[in-house]
């Protein structure tokens, strides 16, 4: 069974072969206009064409214009199967989303030098207690991601990936990250890489309005922002534009559910 990563290949391949179909269409098209506009000028400058030869250039007309109406019901054919295959690259990015649901990413925690996982995970569970004020929590699982730095100790601490057993404990660690504000550690939703740039690119809209003393957080990948005391589904804004999967751009969380626990 192909992985998400090689579906989301194949849909790229499919779509990058869709469009240059469609260019390879459209410069037809357009050269056998150029044909057609041609001859019709050669038409009006000359009064040697014998009649004949003007109803073979209408016929000649007739053809090709036929020949564009059925180029473009097949351009329109080829634009519903892009729609249908970027739809299900949203679906497979969902599905991955999902996935994820019960992981969350923790960035900034001081890693050793050959650490193990038991260290890892003794670390996320030193840090839930000590920063967060969360007691024991049970994990199914903590791990680094990105190949292992070189033992200097000057490199950049990597990312750790922890799974939780239960969703209500992630999301109370999620809400409870705003106690991390200024010591450079951050707790993310783990999510693909496009559902990541979606949220990158509505970041600016979130900062503007946490600027202006709204409420503003993701739900999935959709930017929610009201003003403080308004109904919870006062405004939504940035449905599907792109962002760095942090919660909030100051470091904290507003911790907000975008799946429900199975």
């Amino acid at each position: 069974m192909p992985t998400t990563e090689e579906i989301k290949l194949m849909l790229d391949i499919q779509q990058k072969s869709f469009r240059e179909g469609v260019e390879v269409i459209f410069q037809e098209v357009n050269n056998r206009l150029r044909q057609v506009e041609s001859l019709n000028l050669e038409l009006k400058l000359s009064l040697e064409f014998t009649q004949k030869e003007v109803e073979d250039t209408k016929r000649l007309n007739k053809v090709l214009q036929n020949e564009v109406n059925n180029l473009t019901k097949e351009i329109s054919k080829k634009s519903e199967v892009e729609d249908k295959l970027e739809e299900l690259k949203k679906r497979v990015d969902y599905q991955e989303d999902y996935s994820r649901r019960y992981n969350l990413r923790f960035d900034g925690l001081a890693e050793k030098n050959n650490e193990t996982w038991e260290e890892t995970q003794e670390t996320v569970q030193q840090l839930l207690l000590d920063k967060l004020n969360i007691g024991t929590v049970k994990l199914e699982r903590a791990h680094r991601v990105g190949p292992r730095p070189p033992p200097s100790g000057d490199a950049r601490p990597r990312t750790v990936v922890v799974r939780f057993t239960n969703f209500n404990q992630r999301q109370l660690t999620l809400r409870s990250s705003a106690r991390l504000k200024n010591t450079n550690i951050y707790i993310n939703e783990d999510l693909c890489e496009s559902s990541v740039q979606i949220r990158k690119e509505q970041l600016p809209a979130l900062r503007r309005a946490k600027a202006e003393g709204k409420i503003a957080y993701f739900n999935h990948t959709t930017l929610v922002v009201r003003d403080r005391g308004a109904a919870s589904d006062s405004s939504v804004v940035g449905v599907r534009d792109r962002g760095e999967a942090r919660v909030v751009a100051d470091g904290g969380g507003t911790g907000q559910a975008f799946f429900r626990a199975s």
